[in-house]
């Protein structure tokens, strides 16, 4: 249980880079360069970037779980062991291989949420870029008792 949560530590981790690099592409150039492509070149940017902050952080973990082994007991010998090669398997085989992999196969569906999703992180999640409207502009989000009667 203990790996399955380090490991989905290390994937959000990853992920979110790989998306701040997916947010910070040159919109200028959307026209010339395919989705597609953009999205391989986030996921390529991001592992770059993020790789060696995360491979270290598993070497790090792993010799922990390898200590585990100087151990007198045999069950913490087992634990340590096992949590060392679920460690390797997750930074080789998930890490560097199938997520890249089923990241490039999708391409821009990675970055595809359902519509109320969508607009619940416009809402709340993006910076917002230009300064708020005054209260007297402002259209007011639900309607008035006095305006539902005289649009009836």
């Amino acid at each position: 249980m203990f790996v399955f949560g380090l490991s989905m530590d290390y994937e959000v981790f990853l992920l979110a880079r790989i998306k701040e690099e997916w947010d910070g592409r040159d919109l200028t150039r959307r026209r010339t360069v395919s989705p597609t492509r953009a999205s391989d070149h986030a996921v390529r940017a991001g592992i770059e970037k993020s790789g060696p902050v995360v491979t270290a952080a598993a070497l790090c973990i792993g010799v922990v779980f390898l200590g585990f082994l100087l151990g007198d007991l045999i069950a913490v010998k087992e634990i340590g062991f096992a949590m060392a090669v679920a460690l390797l398997l997750d930074v080789t085989v998930v890490r560097g291989l199938l997520l890249p992999a089923l990241m490039n196969l999708l391409g821009e569906w990675n970055w595809w949420a359902p519509a109320p999703l969508r607009r619940l992180h416009e809402r709340w999640c993006t910076p917002r870029t230009s300064s708020p409207e005054p209260a007297a502009t402002r259209t007011p989000a639900v309607r008035t008792p006095d305006k539902d009667r005289a649009l009836r």
